[in-house]
């Protein structure tokens, strides 16, 4: 890996369209605030190029692999230009994009990509290999959406959404730790909205607010938001927390709740009463509709420990 510890370290999958050089000037901004190295890992699916459409010629899977290569050079190259003293290293693999940035994530810190990629004939860094490289990585995951230049400090929150579960807690803690860490402040959200498959819920939609059920459901998210805010304060002294109880489905609650943020964070899983964090769902829709990068962190209760959030391939070091 590297020599420095490796829970820093920033992977960002790369593969030359315009989503993932946004991804990549994300992930290369982050590596530098971290004091880290950014491997750019580039990869191309032999079995997803049977004409080489790449180049108009036919491919080798020599020259599929040199042409992985050439992608991530480039993108440190890119990269480098940026940030001239940064750490980068880059990283090509023939094969999937999603099972080559799933299996990066067991050695990285965080693991940054698009939100979409080039076309099914030439790449293999698709929205859906957001989808599974969010919801099946070991570390935390950052999907890039919109441009990427907005990042999180004074002026430009972070947001959360959280449900009082114990994983919706690991999301809140590292929301929390990036605020911290740049000084913007954070948004906690808590959603509700009647249990499914009950035969009252068709009825609540119009009951008012002078309902005991209302008072009752709206009391306990309240109580969720107050104490995320607590947990926050105390972890981190002075950070600016406001939070936010909103009636109706957790995803289109966070995304609105996240208007003007630079990140909004999500938890994989997260079930009960209020409104679900369960990544399948939620997640997904978060991602999908959100207009800023989107964090995922994974875990069941305990943060991964250390701070910006830590929650068999050719590797080379670029000079």
């Amino acid at each position: 890996m590297t020599a420095q510890d490796p829970r820093r370290d920033v992977a960002v999958g790369y593969d030359g369209s315009v989503p993932a050089l946004a991804a990549l000037e994300w992930a290369a901004a982050e590596a530098a605030r971290r004091g880290s190295t950014l491997v750019v890992v580039s990869a191309i699916d032999h079995l997803a190029l049977p004409t080489g459409a790449l180049t108009g010629a036919p491919l080798s899977t020599e020259g599929r692999y040199a042409e992985a290569e050439r992608r991530a050079q480039d993108g440190a190259a890119y990269v480098l230009r940026q940030h001239p003293g940064l750490r980068v290293a880059t990283e090509a693999v023939l094969g999937g994009a999603a099972e080559a940035l799933v299996r990066v994530s067991h050695e990285v810190g965080l693991v940054v990509v698009g939100s979409r990629g080039l076309d099914p004939a030439t790449s293999t860094l698709l929205g859906s290999v957001a989808f599974a490289v969010s919801g099946h990585a070991s570390c935390p995951v950052v999907v890039v959406r919109g441009d990427g230049r907005r990042r999180p400090g004074p002026g430009t929150p972070v947001a959360v959404g959280v449900d009082g579960t114990p994983p919706s807690l690991v999301a809140l803690d590292a929301a929390g730790d990036v605020a911290a860490e740049t000084g913007a402040p954070l948004r906690v959200v808590c959603a509700w909205r009647p249990p499914p498959e009950s035969w009252v819920s068709a009825f609540w939609e119009v009951l008012g607010d002078e309902s005991d059920q209302v008072r009752e459901e709206r009391s306990r998210a309240e109580k969720v938001v107050e104490a995320a805010r607590d947990r926050a304060t105390a972890r981190h002294t002075g950070l600016v927390v406001t939070g936010r109880v909103v009636t109706g489905p957790p995803a289109r609650a966070i995304v609105e709740a996240a208007d003007g943020a630079a990140l909004v964070v999500v938890g994989s899983r997260g079930r009960g009463n209020l409104a679900s964090l369960v990544l399948g769902s939620v997640g997904h829709g978060v991602v999908h509709d959100a207009q800023c990068p989107v964090l995922v962190v994974h875990g069941d209760g305990e943060p991964v420990p250390g701070s910006s959030w830590d929650a068999g391939q050719t590797r080379r070091a670029v000079p």
